[in-house]
């Protein structure tokens, strides 16, 4: 399947585990021209837990990965793991299928207490694809974008801080959109910054129907998983012709929302302030040569981004004028 400027071929030991790596990369619908480059992925069922790695390379919140002769080795909080053959560009995934009883990454073989197949599945992809995308010279962003009229605003947050919201907001004022929540990232031959799309659909929580009733009623659609009430949403369903599969980012919205009812706030940021929104958007390993070209192309595309504070509260969309002042801070 293709996943962005890369390919992805699946073989897995049981229907359970294909199916769930199927599922993940089927979010990947946007069509890149371009001749990929193909990565092979073999899923094999475990009851048995990895010992945590040291985490030399990348150390985070849901794994650890480390360096070998022949390329890595990643661990994960939930027992399962990966290793990585560089030279094949092949990964072998370990996935333990049964919930683990120690919480504590730590204590040698143990993993998070809980912890399911889906979790082990999207963790694993979500690194096979950032250094697969890596290698082919684009940087993974978590971040959203929406365009109009010469402008490209790359819409930041923390997960759960607004994204995807915002994004649809800006749809249903008549922008195109790149997606709501992963782009990549890379330097044209120019200098300038260059965006692509990876996914033609929105996560949208059913609560946004009161905004943008044309979303219809997600509660019809079924959850994407047991811990999120959200909803896909593809896009062209609902704001038809929308999506824009490529752009020249002018500007960074960086999304502060509060749980409470508070006026909304658009300020400037500094050039600062704009790398670390950036940065933040990012995965930096800890392996010093890699860093060192993910930081530089960040940085030299930071230096040609206008930055913007969105600072909402709860009831923000519930106001058009609160958009009105967004679109003026970036004009």
């Amino acid at each position: 399947m293709h996943c962005g400027p890369v390919a992805v071929g699946v073989t897995a030991e049981t229907t359970l585990l294909r199916e769930r790596m199927l599922a993940e990369l089927e979010q990947f619908t946007s069509r890149w021209t371009e001749p990929g480059a193909m990565i092979r992925v073999s899923l094999h069922a475990t009851d048995d837990s990895a010992v945590a790695g040291e985490g030399r390379f990348l150390h985070c919140s849901a794994m650890r990965v480390d360096r070998t002769r022949s390329g890595l080795v990643a661990t994960c909080r939930s027992g399962s793991s990966g290793s990585y053959d560089a030279a094949q560009r092949r990964w072998e995934l370990r996935i333990r299928t049964a919930p683990i009883a120690t919480p504590d990454m730590d204590t040698p073989g143990a993993g998070l207490a809980g912890a399911s197949t889906e979790d082990n599945v999207e963790d694993l992809l979500e690194l096979i694809l950032t250094i697969a995308w890596r290698d082919v010279g684009w940087i993974a962003l978590h971040a959203g974008g929406v365009v109009e009229d010469g402008r490209c605003a790359l819409l930041m947050a923390p997960a759960r801080g607004g994204k995807s919201t915002l994004t649809a907001a800006m749809l249903h004022r008549g922008w195109h959109t790149l997606g709501d929540d992963k782009l990549l990232l890379a330097l044209g031959a120019d200098g300038r910054p260059e965006v692509r799309g990876l996914t033609s659909h929105f996560n949208l929580d059913p609560r946004t129907r009161a905004w943008f009733p044309e979303v219809g009623d997600l509660e019809l659609l079924p959850r994407l998983s047991n811990w999120s009430a959200k909803r896909r949403v593809p896009i062209e369903a609902v704001w038809g012709e929308c999506f824009a599969p490529r752009a020249i980012p002018t500007h960074v919205v960086l999304i502060r929302r509060h749980p409470d009812r508070r006026p909304t706030r658009v300020e400037p940021l500094t050039a600062s302030e704009v790398l670390s929104a950036v940065l933040h958007q990012s995965v930096v390993p800890n392996d010093t040569a890699t860093a060192k070209v993910i930081l530089g192309v960040l940085a030299r595309s930071a230096r040609r981004l206008l930055g913007v504070r969105f600072d909402i509260g709860d009831d923000a969309y519930d106001d058009p004028a609160s958009l009105d002042a967004l679109e003026a801070g970036m004009r």
